[in-house]
Parts: C-alpha cells; sequence; structure tokens
C-alpha cells in the first residue's frame, strides 16, 4: 500500500479505479466531488470529475478537473 494525499480526499464523494483511460499503461484513478470541494476559495461545487494520472510509482499526478456534470450520477458499474 502507498499513501496517495494527505488531505482534500473528504472533498470526494466518490473515487473511480477506471483503469488506465490516459494511455499511458499506468493506472489511473477519478473522483467526482461533493459540497465541500473548492474553486478559486469557494466551496459548494460538487459534482466535478476530477481525474488523477498514475505515475508508475503507486503515486497520482495533481487532479486534473475535467467536467461539472457527474452532480447527477447514482452508481457506477
Amino acid at each position: 500500500r502507498v499513501l496517495v494525499g494527505t488531505g482534500g480526499w473528504n472533498a470526494m464523494d466518490d473515487l473511480i479505479a477506471v483503469g488506465d483511460f490516459s494511455g499511458d499503461g499506468r493506472p489511473d484513478l477519478a473522483a467526482v466531488s461533493n459540497e465541500k470541494y473548492a474553486i478559486d476559495g469557494y466551496v459548494g461545487h460538487p459534482g466535478w470529475l476530477l481525474t488523477y494520472r498514475g505515475q508508475g510509482n503507486g503515486l497520482l499526478a495533481s487532479g486534473e478537473r475535467t467536467d461539472g456534470e457527474w452532480w447527477g450520477l447514482n452508481g457506477f458499474c
């Protein structure tokens, strides 16, 4: 096991292990924000999809905000 972060994960409702979505051969992670997620210092931004590229050593790169329309999801397959 590897610690992938020390803070900020409480602003995520869902963590999704999606495999390699970046195409670089490394496993990546996606997350959907909750109402604690802050944009430009202001909280209250649920439903943003963030992607975290795997670095190949068990660690993740910084999250990239990709889309804000994920708040209506009620499950993943």
